[in-house]
Formats: C-alpha cells, sequence, structure tokens
C-alpha cells in the first residue's frame, strides 16, 4: 500500500464510491459513519422521485438546517451560561461589598 491509499478511506454514497481524505478531525470510523448517515438520507430523498441532483441539494440543504440549529442551540446554552455565570459573579461582588462595610 502507497501512502496515498492509508490516508484515504473509500464509501458507498448512493451507489457510488468516493476515496475520502483522512483529517486529523476525522477518523475513518467517523467517515464511514458519516457516508453511512448521508447515504441513508439520500435513499430516503430518493425515494420521492427526485433526480439525482435534486437528491443531493435537498440532503445538502436539510444538513445545512441540522448544523444550523446545532450551533443555534450551542450559541443560545452559552449565552445563557455567561448570563448565569455575570449574575453570580455581581452577587458574590456585592456580598463582598455588604461584608466590607
Amino acid at each position: 500500500m502507497d501512502s496515498e491509499e492509508l490516508e484515504t478511506v473509500k464509501v458507498d454514497i448512493f451507489n457510488n464510491q468516493y476515496l475520502v481524505k483522512l483529517t486529523d478531525n476525522l477518523t475513518e470510523d467517523d467517515i464511514r459513519v458519516l457516508a453511512s448517515y448521508v447515504d441513508k438520507l439520500m435513499r430516503q430523498v430518493s425515494r420521492k422521485g427526485y433526480d439525482q441532483l435534486s437528491v443531493a441539494i435537498l440532503v445538502a440543504l436539510n444538513l445545512a438546517e441540522q448544523m444550523y440549529k446545532e450551533r443555534k442551540n450551542s450559541s443560545d446554552f452559552l449565552n445563557g451560561l455567561i448570563q448565569g455565570i455575570d449574575e453570580v459573579i455581581k452577587r458574590d461582588d456585592n456580598l463582598s461589598n455588604f461584608e466590607a462595610t
């Protein structure tokens, strides 16, 4: 095996094979799980009679929506956490000022 083969994983998505390069963030198993998920989504959408390009675009939009929702939820969670920490700090400051007098 040459180094190129060691750095890629072959996956099947919607009756096509692709060589996907491994990254620092994704293992071979991660890539296989993601490819399987994309394949599943494409097969579900294709049952509705769309052509292959439309299937790919609709799946991409679906995945973009999922990512957008996750980012928004994470952002909302972090903002709430920051507000909670700010409130605790303010209470602690007020308590410290009260004890100092």
